[in-house]
């Protein structure tokens, strides 16, 4: 696996998508003319497939100069690292693939609502499976949050919530009510819980923490800039609040790299990261 993208990122280029790269580093203009259309549409048309294939043509010469750009730069074992580490690692769900990315969630109030929006969720990831359709060709996340808002009001307040020319009405109302009707004990809570808890409210529940935080993720940052990549490709700023979170005092600079590695940090961001967080801990005792 070789991720030109990825590559970019450490190579600290301001611009990663492939038609950047391919003007930037080898001098082609990536032809525009289907970037914008709907490629959920099925079947595709000869002439995207056409397009689509130009891609890959230039992969492998992007590829190469990527590689030694990376070799000069002395960040090509780092890269091999990341990209082993993109080819085996279990990828969670993204906010798409789950209910709780609908757009406009929000605005569902009480827990029978979120039920019907997670069951006509559900519903319509079946039918775009089966019909190998983008979900959103099916029926669109505000169609789904309007009506899912109005489903404990009854079928007419359910429909008019919805377009007039969406089709399958009577399996959205089946949905919608198979979730308003659910027991107590399975509607799903309002607010998902997460851990650590949201670092946003760090600095009013959680000072101490938030404190510890902004200190690690400076000098981090001050890292990644010495490194001429964006701090987030340095470490992972998920994986940096953990470690924040369960630590409270900073530990010698061979445990903190050990913890920051059983959180899933590669052996190059251990080396360059376990040394300044120790530091920029250590030096405000």
């Amino acid at each position: 696996l070789f991720d030109t993208e990825l590559a970019a990122r450490l190579l600290g280029r301001a611009k990663v998508g492939l038609g950047a790269l391919l003007a930037n580093e080898l001098g082609y203009q990536l032809a525009k003319e289907h970037s914008a259309a709907d490629w959920s549409k099925r079947p595709l048309p000869e002439g995207w497939l056409s397009y689509a294939a130009l891609d890959v043509e230039v992969l492998i010469e992007v590829r190469d100069v990527l590689l030694e750009r990376l070799r000069e730069a002395g960040k090509e074992d780092w890269a091999r690292q990341e990209f082993e580490h993109e080819r085996t690692r279990e990828h969670g769900p993204t906010r798409s693939s789950t209910w709780r990315g609908l757009h406009g969630l929000g605005a569902l109030r009480s827990t029978r609502q979120l039920a019907a929006a997670r069951e006509m969720w559900l519903r319509r990831d079946e039918i775009a499976s089966s019909e190998d359709l983008s979900p959103h060709r099916v029926i669109k996340d505000r169609d789904i949050v309007s009506a899912a808002k109005e489903a404990t009001r009854g079928r007419e307040a359910f429909d008019r919530a919805l377009p007039a020319k969406l089709r399958r009405k009577d399996v959205w109302w089946k949905a919608a009510r198979s979730g308003v009707e659910l027991p107590a004990a399975h509607l799903p809570e309002r607010n998902e819980r997460s851990y650590p808890p949201p670092h946003k409210l760090w600095s009013k529940k959680y000072p101490e923490v938030s404190e510890r935080y902004q200190l690690v993720r400076t000098a981090v940052g001050e890292r990644a800039e010495d490194l001429e990549m964006p701090p987030e490709n340095l470490l992972q700023p998920a994986l940096l609040r953990h470690w924040v979170w369960e630590h409270e005092q900073a530990p010698t600079e061979t445990e903190l790299g050990e913890q920051l590695a059983a959180l899933g940090a590669r052996p190059w961001q251990v080396e360059q990261c376990a040394p300044v967080i120790h530091r920029a801990l250590t030096e405000q005792v």
